[in-house]
Formats: C-alpha cells, sequence, structure tokens
C-alpha cells in the first residue's frame, strides 16, 4: 500500500472555474521536482515547485480557445530537449 510523501496546498493558484486533468513532472539537472497541471476550466497552467513549496498559475493567451466556448480539455507533456519544454494541446 502506498503512503503519502508530500501534500501541496493549491488554494492561491485554483479559482472557481478551474477544473483540473492531466498532469506531469519533471526533475532538473540538480534533482528538483516540478509538476505541471493542466487546468481546463481557467485555461491555465499550475506549476509546482516541490522543494520550495511554491506554485503560481500561467494563463494561456486567448488563442488557446475562444473564451466564450466551455473550457473542456486541455492536454499537456513534457518534451526534453537540451532543456525541457512543456507542450500543450487543447480541445478548447
Amino acid at each position: 500500500m502506498g503512503r503519502v510523501v508530500k501534500s501541496i496546498d493549491l488554494d492561491n493558484v485554483v479559482v472557481r472555474s478551474s477544473r483540473l486533468q492531466y498532469l506531469v513532472a519533471e526533475y532538473d539537472e540538480n534533482g528538483n521536482c516540478f509538476i505541471y497541471v493542466a487546468d481546463a476550466g481557467s485555461r491555465a497552467i499550475l506549476v509546482l515547485d516541490v522543494q520550495k513549496n511554491k506554485n503560481f498559475r500561467v494563463v494561456l493567451p486567448g488563442a488557446c480557445g475562444s473564451i466564450n466556448s466551455f473550457p473542456d480539455v486541455l492536454y499537456i507533456v513534457l518534451l526534453r530537449k537540451t532543456c525541457g519544454t512543456c507542450f500543450f494541446t487543447s480541445l478548447i
């Protein structure tokens, strides 16, 4: 059976319209863990710095879907090149 290793408070980055869906995790070259969470409801990606216990939201530009449409799905994937780049696609 698993155990809880870390609990992260998202109160400061989640809004009333939030619909958290997909997450990806990465470790940088120093072993620091970052988690990216897709929030289709508010058209944002939540960025969590696990070691520093800090988080923030990146609101996506209007070109990522009509502001009047119902926010459906926001997929994200992390691709590794010389440095990690988070790519996303949406069904908004």
